[in-house]
């Protein structure tokens, strides 16, 4: 049975359309204040990193509402609960989803066997990760998390963020480096889409990630960001800026290729 491709970023128009112009209007000024953050840019490293295992895992840890009130929550991504796991098992992974938004949760996403680790949760630069009890510190993240094929932390500053070894302080991306070979962080304060498609009330944000997990199999993970990149532009050129200026790619640029060997 052949699987239906995931169709690039901005393929077609939003429900509620009035929402989507809305958000076009009001988030002008919220994303010139995001200009304050460190100016981080992608790097690339060659290679393939960590090749995929026998059956591809994907492990996903969602905090739909947490202790940050001035933040808006993500209980749209719950508006259809299976819509993760049935994007991913659709393109052969087996998913582990933790929705509930504990501590205890997010520790088992970053520790448990996975090719993928998916993290969608606020975050605060000097704070850490907010769960459903309060936040779990940079420091913890780093420690938790396992070796992995691609990490994505939509957490605010999770690109910026600093955290403590047994040394000193350092950069959080350069500590998840070491365990992750690839990596999708967030610059600064990121912005929440809560968009569905028209055409089949799929999720954006969601197909967004799918999109880019079936590119890395094709051409690899640096392309497959750029095919992305170019595909926001394209279809959603006044909206490229809020994704593009905050999604910083890391990592092996071949990761994810599925007809190439791995380097470790």
């Amino acid at each position: 049975m052949s699987i239906e491709p995931i169709k690039e970023p901005g393929y077609g128009p939003f429900t509620p359309d009035a929402e989507f112009v809305k958000f076009l209007y009001l988030s002008v000024d919220d994303h010139r204040a995001c200009e304050t953050a460190e100016q981080i840019k992608s790097w690339w490293c060659p290679g393939s990193g960590r090749s995929w295992s026998k059956r591809p895992t994907i492990a996903v840890f969602l905090c739909a509402e947490d202790e940050i009130a001035e933040h808006s929550d993500f209980h749209d991504l719950l508006l259809n609960k299976e819509e993760i796991r049935h994007t991913f098992e659709a393109m052969g992974f087996m998913c582990k989803i933790y929705r509930d938004g504990s501590k205890d949760s997010l520790n088992k996403v970053l520790s448990c066997k996975a090719d993928i680790r998916w993290i969608f949760a606020h975050g605060v630069e000097h704070g850490g990760i907010s769960c459903r009890e309060g936040f779990v510190d940079w420091t913890d993240v780093q420690e938790w998390m396992q070796p992995t094929g691609l990490l994505n932390m939509s957490p605010c500053y999770s690109a910026n963020a600093m955290c403590e070894d047994e040394i000193d302080w350092l950069p959080l991306r350069d500590a998840l480096a070491e365990k992750a070979s690839a990596m999708i962080l967030t610059r600064g304060l990121g912005h929440h889409f809560p968009w569905r498609y028209k055409e089949n009330a799929k999720h954006f944000v969601i197909q967004n990630f799918a999109y880019i997990v079936q590119q890395c199999r094709a051409v690899g993970f640096r392309q497959a960001i750029e095919q992305f990149e170019e595909a926001i532009g394209r279809n959603l050129p006044n909206l490229a800026s809020h994704i593009t200026d905050h999604e910083i790619a890391f990592g092996h640029e071949d990761w994810g290729l599925v007809d190439r060997g791995a380097v470790v």
